[in-house]
């Protein structure tokens, strides 16, 4: 990908934040949260039921997943740091139409923190190859511009 094709889906994901923050909060009632729930508690309880016969290694996760969630309910839920977040920003999300950049696959979208939707970037430049040339920085410089 572009420098430029990078710039313009890091203004289009502020974009997005920035109008949806004016939207009515009653839009997203029937998404998930993307909280400490849909990402600590529930993941637990996933876990909790393959490690019955490890409960020294679910301790040790349950009590990080406790500070994580401690730490996390410390931060205030207002925009521009929380609001709606497409859940899954990433190139495979990303497409022209016309020679403008637009979005697709909103299943995971919902409230978050912004902080987690600009993260997954970075997640996926470091942990999948075919991520690992698209220009997250440029991305996340012209996100923070505008």
């Amino acid at each position: 990908a572009s420098t430029e094709l990078a710039e313009s889906f890091g203004q289009l994901t502020a974009s997005l934040h920035a109008i949806c923050d004016k939207l009515s909060e009653s839009i997203l009632r029937h998404r998930s949260t993307l909280d400490t729930r849909y990402f600590v508690s529930e993941p637990l309880r996933t876990l909790k039921k393959y490690l019955v016969e490890s409960p020294a290694v679910y301790r040790e996760f349950h009590r990080i997943g406790t500070e994580i969630t401690r730490q996390i309910q410390t931060l205030k839920r207002i925009s521009p740091f929380f609001g709606f977040c497409h859940g899954d920003i990433q190139p495979d999300n990303m497409v022209l139409i016309d020679g403008r950049p637009g979005f697709i696959d909103f299943d995971l979208c919902g409230s978050g923190f912004r902080s987690y939707e600009l993260a997954v970037s970075l997640f996926l430049s470091r942990t999948y190859a075919q991520y690992s040339t698209f220009p997250w920085v440029r991305f996340l410089k012209s996100y923070q511009v505008h």
